[in-house]
């Protein structure tokens, strides 16, 4: 079993927290902005390369993290969106807020046997690759 943090993709979903803020920054609707939370992003589609190649390894029936390393402030990615979207966002800050960290360890092995770069500003660029302007 696989424990996933935020995932970021093509979906029409608009409850998905990414879907949610771009959505809410391109209408200059106003939202919360929880100071304190933090967020992982990870790629659907290095999910399923990573995930998959675990599988086939044997790594089943225990609970692994498949995230990338480190942790976005809430307001780092509002950020991040406010620039790949060429709009400021309406919100309030809210000092509330949490999160951990996942143990990336064996996802960024994997990642690295797979050339998936899970380091190196992986946050933006995977926001970049779904909601960015392609330079």
């Amino acid at each position: 079993m696989f424990r996933l943090p935020q995932v970021v993709g093509h979906t029409p979903n608009p409850h998905t927290l990414t879907n949610f803020i771009a959505s809410r920054i391109a209408n200059a609707e106003r939202f919360s902005l929880w100071t304190k939370a933090l967020r992982s992003l990870i790629d659907v589609d290095d999910i399923a390369s990573i995930a998959t190649a675990m599988i086939d390894r044997g790594f089943s029936g225990q609970v692994i993290d498949l995230a990338a390393p480190g942790a976005l402030t809430m307001m780092e990615l509002v950020e991040t969106m406010e620039r790949m979207l060429g709009e400021k966002g309406n919100y309030d800050l809210v000092d509330r807020g949490g999160g951990s960290i996942p143990d990336a360890t064996l996802a960024v092995q994997f990642a690295n046997e797979l050339g998936i770069d899970l380091c190196n500003d992986y946050p933006e660029r995977v926001l970049r690759k779904y909601y960015g302007v392609r330079r």
